[in-house]
Formats: C-alpha cells, structure tokens, sequence
C-alpha cells in the first residue's frame, strides 16, 4: 500500500502529526510526484534511451547519446548537443540530471551535468574536463568522484 505524502497544508491537516516527516522533503517530494504525472517538462523514456525536451516553442525528442553536456544557467539550463546546437529548457539542472540517471552523465561541477562517455580529456592539475572542445570546471570537492567514474567507464569499455 502507498504511503499518503500531503501536498497542501489542507491535507496536512487532515493527515495529522503524521505529515510532520514530510514536510522538510516536500519539495523533493513534489517534484518526483510531478514527473510520475507527466506535467513536467522532462521525461525519460528508457525503452529508446531518448529525453524529451521542452522549449519555448517545441517538445523534442532527443537521443541521450547526442548530448554533450548540461549546463545551469539561472532558472534555465542550456543542453548542448554533440553537433553544437544549443537548447535552452526551463528547468533546474537537478530535475535534467534525475532524468538522465543511469546514463552516464556526471554533475562535475554545480553549474554542469557532463556526459561521460563524450570527455576528451580531463586535466587533473587544472580541474578541467574538454568535451567537444568546451572546457568545463570540476570544482574541488567533486573532483575525486569524477575521477572515479570516469575510471569505472573506462574499466566498462
């Protein structure tokens, strides 16, 4: 059986003391529920390995292999793809990494989601990562597990 999560403070009420768990993770809580009713912008298709973006004006269906690497930039996030288009989705690059687990993708730094499997180098003294000629920062703190899962790709391949 499934577990009631309240979403107003009407519900709240209802549930009673119940509710009190839940409402430090109500955020994370609504944002899993909305992608479980399909009102997000982003899904993820598993069987096709495909993304669906939503942009101003289109929805697009992209294969996860062609992007390159996300970045944040505000309230939006620019997906770069490997043949250098940019598209520009509103959403926080949190909800586009959920979205993208188990495909590889690494959060090197807070700004940026980068695709494994499309890093050409990553300079270990200068904390950087060149995928398709862009130079991405690694930042300090997630510089050990970046070289960790690079190196449980390459132990895959």
């Amino acid at each position: 059986m499934r577990e009631l999560i309240p979403e107003t403070k009407k519900e709240r009420n209802i549930l009673g003391s119940k509710t009190d768990r839940y409402i430090g993770h109500e955020a994370k809580l609504k944002s899993n529920k909305i992608m479980e009713t399909n009102q997000n912008i982003i899904y993820t298709i598993a069987d096709d390995a495909t993304i669906v973006l939503n942009t101003q004006n289109n929805l697009l269906i992209i294969p996860v292999e062609k992007i390159a690497f996300c970045k944040a930039d505000g309230s939006y996030s620019k997906v770069l793809l490997e043949n250098g288009k940019e598209i520009i989705v509103s959403k926080s690059l949190i909800v586009i990494e959920r979205s993208l687990t188990g495909f590889n993708f690494i959060r090197c730094h807070n700004s940026y989601l980068v695709n494994a499997r499309k890093v050409e180098k990553f300079d270990r003294k200068m904390k950087t990562l060149t995928v398709f000629g862009h130079t991405i920062p690694v930042s300090r703190r997630k510089c050990c597990q970046t070289m960790m899962k690079m190196k449980t790709l390459n132990d895959q391949l």
